[in-house]
């Protein structure tokens, strides 16, 4: 079921849609519509960037009210 609403919510889009759905713990592949085609990042990587930020946030490892240089060397 989740394949088949997966695949008619990507083909029913305005626009191009791409994933892949792996189970993480056998990592057995369960799903995937377009994983072959190259999508540009655009601000999707923004969201990584951000979750990482506010998960040191959280951990205490820095603060949001502090500015802080990047460390090009990492």
């Amino acid at each position: 079921r989740l394949v088949a609403q997966l695949d008619r919510l990507a083909a029913s889009l305005d626009g191009v849609v791409g994933y892949v759905v792996t189970d993480l713990t056998t990592g057995e592949r369960v799903a995937a519509w377009l994983e072959r085609e190259a999508f540009p990042t655009a601000s999707a990587i923004k969201l990584a960037v951000l979750y990482e930020l506010l998960a040191q946030a959280d951990a205490g490892t820095l603060t949001l009210d502090t500015p802080t240089p990047v460390n090009r060397a990492r």
